[in-house]
């Protein structure tokens, strides 16, 4: 009884020790090179902010109207010529041309609203250059707007003060370790499979 269990685990291993071999030494390849990934890769935040363009009559007409103008300030705000209109010393050392890359602005549809989110080094900078962008639009549009514009009035203003969570959005720790150990393990897989196939083969050759 014994000798027969030593020799079914011998087999066992005999079969799976490729495989096991190359999935450790996948994993921890994979792991390793998630670290360094992580360690070389810059560190961004991303912050947001709203800008309402509420209409003073609540009707599907000045909804519309107010979407309209809300995604005409989303196009001109991640433009270089608008991100110039920035202070310099809100800009974190970044170009015009830099802030309107790291820059997204899209309306919310039957909401008469424009979000706006800023990627920036720090959190306080993403939400500084945030709020500076969502200021200028206000401005923007309360200057160049009339009163009826579209035959609507408009209460144009930002919602709430922009916001950026805790954790940067690059590097992502989490799923670059679990890729790195996906993808290595299973590439650690696939060389022991085959490197047992060419034990087989050679094992073969020689019998």
């Amino acid at each position: 009884m014994s000798m027969s269990k030593i020799t079914n685990f011998d087999r066992i291993k005999r079969r799976y020790s490729w495989q096991c071999l190359g999935l450790v030494v996948g994993l921890i390849s994979g792991l390793i090179i998630a670290i360094l990934t992580v360690f070389f890769t810059a560190t961004e935040y991303r912050a947001r902010v709203e800008v309402s363009f509420l209409p003073t009559a609540p009707d599907l007409g000045a909804i519309e109207a107010a979407d309209r103008i809300a995604a005409n300030y989303g196009a001109r705000v991640t433009s270089p010529a608008f991100a110039e209109l920035v202070p310099v010393d809100l800009r974190d050392g970044l170009s015009a041309r830099n802030i309107a890359d790291s820059s997204s602005a899209r309306a919310i549809s039957k909401e008469a609203r424009l979000v706006i989110e800023v990627e920036a080094r720090t959190r306080e900078s993403a939400m500084i250059m945030a709020d500076a962008l969502a200021n200028l639009v206000v401005m923007s549009a309360s200057s160049s707007l009339s009163p009826n514009a579209d035959g609507v009035a408009l209460q144009i203003g930002i919602i709430e003060p922009a916001w950026s969570g805790k954790n940067p959005v690059r590097p992502n720790i989490g799923w670059a370790l679990l890729a790195g150990s996906l993808f290595g393990g299973i590439a650690g897989l696939v060389v022991g499979q085959s490197m047992f196939w060419l034990r087989q083969h050679v094992e073969g050759f020689d019998d």
